[in-house]
């Protein structure tokens, strides 16, 4: 292979004959002396040289290794590309083997299956990722598949140990919070979620974002209440009435913020539905079936509402488009029109063919 320029052999009497030592009238010792320190000179560098080109080759022959790889990838042989782009990482390491690879095992990974060579998958997509986002930290989409390859292969604390690194390093990073909440919700630890959760209420910006993410945990506690086909998810009455007060608190926070969230009112009256069921009979069911019939006709109102004024406007810009004049053109129109000529010559600058 010949890369750059062929080296000079040092040993060779044409290029001692370089050095000016050789041509004056220094004494034998002298010149002796000052050849071996030329040759030595003339060594090292040469071996620098070719190290630097045995590298190059190294990583040349990597990246075909990488396009092989990718070729693989791409007809759906997701084993036999990883296997190659475990090969070119042997001869150099490049990001973008890493990152490849890492999406291959990605791909080729089955969350729910516990075979050794699926979990084999899940265990190379997170060291690739992991070892690309040294180098790319900040790339927000493979942080995203690290996660969920963490998740899907039940590692839960590795992805709790990286966001909680996250949230340390950055403490206003938002993303952080929701994903700390989101793998507590997955995981099934409910209060721990909800936690992050709130945390990320105390931190939103604007009255919108906090009022998106109370919802949120109503929707949360709505679920669980909900579960009625899984007797391991099933609520017992007391739970029942823990998870639907949770639910209650967050959402009547959100109607203290916007008064006309339809979306809160609607899981409002489903919980106290659910919450009432709680209760054989008595005041307190009473009181949780006024309150759902109250926050049932709350958020008809405002959806109703909601609708005529989509419709309203739906209407309005319509009726702008069908009234607009014949004549009004864009200026664009106008000026390409006012600047050729009577001939129907092009304007200059669109006269091109």
């Amino acid at each position: 292979m010949s890369v750059g320029h062929p080296l000079i052999d040092p040993t060779s009497n044409d290029t001692m004959t370089l050095y000016p030592a050789q041509k004056s009238g220094y004494s034998s010792r002298r010149m002796s002396r000052e050849s071996n320190m030329a040759r030595s000179f003339v060594i090292v560098v040469a071996a620098l040289f070719a190290t630097g080109l045995g590298m190059a080759c190294s990583e040349l022959e990597a990246r075909r290794d990488i396009q092989k790889a990718d070729k693989l990838y791409e007809e759906g042989k997701y084993a036999e590309a990883i296997t190659v782009y475990e090969d070119a990482l042997k001869q150099s390491d490049i990001d973008i083997g890493h990152h490849n690879l890492a999406v291959a095992a990605f791909i080729a990974f089955q969350p729910g299956n516990t075979s050794p060579a699926n979990q084999g998958y899940a265990k190379k997509a997170s060291e690739h990722f992991q070892i690309y986002l040294k180098s790319h930290p900040n790339d927000a989409e493979i942080i995203e598949l690290l996660t969920t390859v963490w998740l899907d292969s039940d590692q839960i604390d590795q992805a709790l140990a990286f966001w909680k690194g996250v949230r340390d390093t950055d403490p206003t990073n938002p993303n952080a919070l929701r994903q700390l909440g989101s793998i507590q919700r997955m995981a099934g630890n409910y209060e721990e979620a909800i936690r992050w959760d709130y945390l990320r209420v105390d931190e939103a910006k604007d009255d919108k974002k906090k009022v998106q993410i109370l919802v949120g945990i109503g929707q949360l506690q709505y679920s669980r209440l909900s579960k009625k086909e899984d007797s391991n998810l099933k609520l017992i009455d007391g739970e029942r009435l823990v998870v639907a007060d949770i639910g209650v608190e967050a959402l009547q926070k959100a109607i203290t913020i916007n008064p006309k969230n339809a979306s809160a009112h609607s899981l409002l009256a489903t919980i106290y539905q659910y919450r009432s069921f709680a209760h054989l009979n008595g005041w307190g069911k009473l009181v949780d079936i006024s309150s759902q019939r109250y926050h049932a006709s709350q958020r008809d109102s405002f959806s109703k509402k909601a609708r005529a004024k989509s419709k309203a406007a739906a209407g309005a810009s319509d009726k702008a488009t069908t009234d607009k004049p014949e004549t009004d053109k864009p200026e664009t129109d106008k000026a390409a029109s006012e600047s050729s000529d009577s001939s129907g010559t092009l304007p200059q600058n669109e006269a091109k063919e």
